[in-house]
């Protein structure tokens, strides 16, 4: 008996190893007392083709709670802030003005720059630009202006070589039905994020909406592809030109609010990203109040503020609605799973990054 016994406890614990190793990018957060910061890391100027001057820019985004901003011109960098009033506008944004295509503006919000100094709105300026001359994307903590180069990956090896980061723009604008863009199949996206480890996303919303299914769906392909050995953030953008602001935005979950953390988030994933249709007139989106996961049962929960469900999403397909999944009622799940939270079917969602999953 006590040989049965014996035997019987070794089958037992055998069968408690993890069956699941999740890979979570959240893991490092303490949800208690990490601070919760907005973000927006694309937005233009009339410094290129936006409506408003810079420092409008920000302080508009200032009044609207930002503490995060990327100004990403496009192939012009404009930064730092403190320089705003050494700035011009484009010429394009005169023969906009000629023409009175600027919605009525004041003309000292278009063409008049003032500077403005981060630490005393206790926001951080990124620097950044839009570099634009093929596939758009996000050039991130480098001085590289764009507009020179060829190819995309030349661009991002000189992005590499000054020690910045990229973000892929709008990824759904290039399907072939865009008038000015060329199609780039699912194999381009990966063969880029293979390539330079320091293309860290792409976005996954973009203010423009008219391509967001298209941004989804090569978002989703990609990390089905890659996942879990290469992550591919997610990004929320406005892509502010003029317009609505506020739509689309990132909340970094960061220790404390400084350039290194904010560029350490931004590589490790430690941010979730909101959609809200009608910005900040929308009803209050929904908060993250933290993420608990059991390799060892396989379960990943989300205890959250102001919504009304949560849907997990693998290989790009919804595969279960709760606030807490087990992956062990998915046999077949893909090698990643994320979350989207509703505050209802047709208002505000936040997403989470994605989660690896990988069997033990």
């Amino acid at each position: 008996m006590l040989i049965l016994f014996a035997i019987g406890l070794l089958i037992n614990f055998s069968g408690c190893g993890h069956e699941y190793i999740i890979d979570n990018p959240y893991e490092k957060v303490n949800w208690d007392e990490y601070g919760r910061f907005k973000a927006d890391l694309h937005s233009h100027t009339t410094r290129s083709d936006g409506h408003f001057s810079p420092h409008l820019l920000v302080d508009s985004y200032h009044d609207l709670g930002y503490d995060i901003i990327a100004i990403t011109d496009h192939n012009l960098v404009t930064y730092p802030w403190q320089e705003f009033s050494s700035f011009e506008a484009s010429a394009g944004t005169y023969s906009r003005w000629d023409a009175g295509r600027l919605n009525g503006i004041p003309h000292e919000d278009v063409f008049v720059y003032q500077n403005r100094d981060p630490d005393a709105l206790g926001m951080i300026a990124i620097q950044g630009n839009e570099v634009s001359q093929h596939h758009h994307l996000g050039s991130y903590f480098n001085d590289h202006p764009g507009g020179t180069l060829k190819t995309v990956a030349e661009t991002l090896e000189t992005i590499d070589e000054k020690d910045g980061l990229a973000v892929l723009f709008h990824p759904g604008s290039y399907d072939g039905t865009h008038p000015t863009r060329s199609f780039h199949p699912i194999d381009w996206y990966i063969d880029l994020f293979n390539r330079y480890d320091h293309l860290i996303g792409m976005e996954a919303y973009n203010n423009g909406l008219q391509h967001q299914w298209g941004n989804i769906h090569r978002w989703d392909s990609t990390l089905t592809r890659l996942m879990p050995e290469r992550q591919v953030w997610g990004f929320s953008n406005d892509d502010f030109h003029g317009g609505i602001m506020g739509r689309t935005w990132n909340v970094f979950l960061l220790p404390e609010l400084s350039h290194e953390e904010v560029r350490s988030a931004m590589e490790n994933g430690m941010f979730y990203f909101i959609y809200a249709p009608l910005g900040h007139d929308s009803p209050a989106p929904p908060a993250i109040n933290s993420i608990t996961i059991n390799s060892g049962k396989g379960t990943i929960h989300i205890d959250a503020s102001d919504y009304q469900y949560i849907e997990w999403i693998s290989d790009g397909v919804v595969i279960y609605i709760g606030d807490k999944i087990n992956l062990s009622d998915f046999p077949d799940i893909s090698t990643y799973v994320r979350a989207s939270i509703y505050q209802s079917k047709y208002g505000s969602v936040t997403h989470t990054q994605p989660f690896g999953v990988r069997r033990h």
